[in-house]
């Protein structure tokens, strides 16, 4: 199966004051209807945010971690403040950018369960990926991330999975305006927990659902 390759997949934005610039996707998000996709959502790798182009004070004040998620029509910013305040916003594309640009690469990658596998796979310090399957009465949800920490035990012959961050839990129908931003983990392939860091107020849930650990070919 082919997935995104996280390690060479960017995002190039031209504002509307002629700044280019370049985010790594960190996650992916595809929300599925009658087995259709509707739409693709990207999250980008969050930055405190800077004053551009000046010869001091670069940092803005009061800081803030800036970080963006993408649909195809829309940019949802976030805007997450050190004393836990937030100031979030969503905005139709073409009001915020000139233009923007995904380059996204694929590779081939396989699926894995066995420990012994997964943990060689640790050991050698290759990439691991997951992608997670959830569900309500509506949509599918698949959430596409790389493993970027990962614990094995040999006597267990355990693994647990903490990664992160990526888009979470639609609230309303309004899939964008009403996604988070958050992180995961999991020791097994039937539970996964979810932790939301978007809001004042951390949320932490718990579902049953598919997770599969892939291992590039």
């Amino acid at each position: 199966m082919h997935i995104t390759d996280f390690q060479r997949s960017t995002y190039i934005w031209e504002t509307k004051t002629g700044s280019v610039g370049r985010f790594k996707v960190e996650s992916i998000l595809e929300v599925i209807e009658n087995k259709q996709i509707i739409d693709t959502f990207f999250c980008l790798s969050s930055v405190y945010a800077c004053n551009m182009y000046v010869p001091e004070d670069l940092f803005r004040e009061p800081h803030y971690r800036y970080q963006a998620v993408f649909s195809k029509t829309h940019v949802k910013i976030f805007r997450t403040y050190e004393n836990g305040c937030f100031d979030h916003s969503v905005n139709e594309i073409h009001d915020v950018f000139n233009k923007v640009q995904p380059i996204i690469t694929y590779k081939n990658v396989r699926i894995e369960s066995e420990f012994s596998v997964i943990a060689e796979t640790v050991l050698k310090g290759s990439q691991l990926d997951c992608c997670i399957s959830l569900s309500d009465n509506r949509r599918q949800y698949r959430f596409i991330i790389p493993i970027k920490h990962i614990n094995i035990n040999h006597e267990k012959k355990m693994y647990q999975v903490e990664t992160g961050p990526l888009i979470i839990f639609p609230e309303t129908n309004k899939l964008l305006y009403s996604f988070g931003l958050g992180y995961c983990s999991f020791n097994n392939l039937s539970k996964v927990h979810f932790i939301k860091i978007s809001e004042t107020h951390r949320k932490v849930y718990t579902y049953n659902g598919g997770v599969e650990i892939l291992v590039e070919n």
